[in-house]
């Protein structure tokens, strides 16, 4: 025998609503991180391309551009957190 249970409409709709909203939240923190990787300096922008677009390691990098890994580690965290505080205050406006 099969034990198939099957969603009320207004589970259905509950659903569909809560899926909807994470959508816009998701759309909204990508456009806020937009904007504000538009606002990072050039130097900066070109390390996050470098990094996560290019997939270049960070000893690469280093490398590349005669610093240590260690100082690239922490340029690369500053960035993070420029990015980070950034988005909390578009997201908290």
């Amino acid at each position: 025998t099969s034990r198939v249970k099957t969603l009320s409409e207004a589970a259905w709709q509950a659903l569909a609503t809560d899926a909807l909203a994470a959508a816009d939240e998701r759309r909204e923190d990508e456009e806020s991180l937009a904007e504000c990787l538009a606002k990072l300096n050039p130097a900066d922008r070109e390390l996050l391309e470098q990094r996560y677009f290019s997939q270049q390691s960070v000893a690469e990098m280093a490398a590349a551009g005669s610093k240590s890994v260690h100082s690239m580690y922490r340029a690369l965290s500053r960035i993070h957190e420029v990015l980070l505080h950034c988005i909390r205050r578009s997201t908290a406006s």
